[in-house]
């Protein structure tokens, strides 16, 4: 097998690799602690998918019949494989503040020490439908 064709097999395994953590991190609700990891692997996925839409249509070029149709095919799964991966790269990434960890300080806990014991409501008074206590 030549190289290009085991650089095509090794991006294809690696993009189902990728995809599998993907979905492995978002219902696993981690996606914020893999965040970086995942568009750095995404790029590099995507990269390589770069590489091996441009070996297809190398082969396209010197190819006939079935091969030609396949490698075809190829090409027009790779590119749309890089599609959504760029979408999914600037989803993932869209917000370069959370991304680097950058946040804004927390703000500080109401306290109702101060406050008059007659406003105050105990969970056994909500109603959701008035938003306060019942009308007596």
């Amino acid at each position: 097998m030549s190289a290009q064709v085991q650089l095509n097999w090794w991006a294809l395994f690696f993009q189902l690799f990728v995809l599998v953590f993907l979905f492995v991190v978002y219902f696993s609700r981690q996606a914020t602690s893999y965040r970086v990891s995942l568009i750095v692997m995404l790029a590099m996925v995507t990269t390589l998918m770069f590489s091996t839409t441009n070996n297809a249509f190398d082969y396209i070029k010197n190819s006939s019949g079935d091969l030609k149709s396949a490698t075809q095919a190829n090409a027009a799964g790779s590119i749309i494989s890089m599609i959504c991966n760029m979408l999914i790269i600037i989803i993932a990434g869209g917000d370069l503040q959370d991304t680097l960890g950058v946040r804004s300080a927390p703000a500080a806990p109401m306290s109702h020490q101060g406050a008059d014991p007659a406003v105050q409501m105990s969970s056994s008074t909500f109603n959701p439908a008035y938003g306060t206590k019942p009308p007596v």
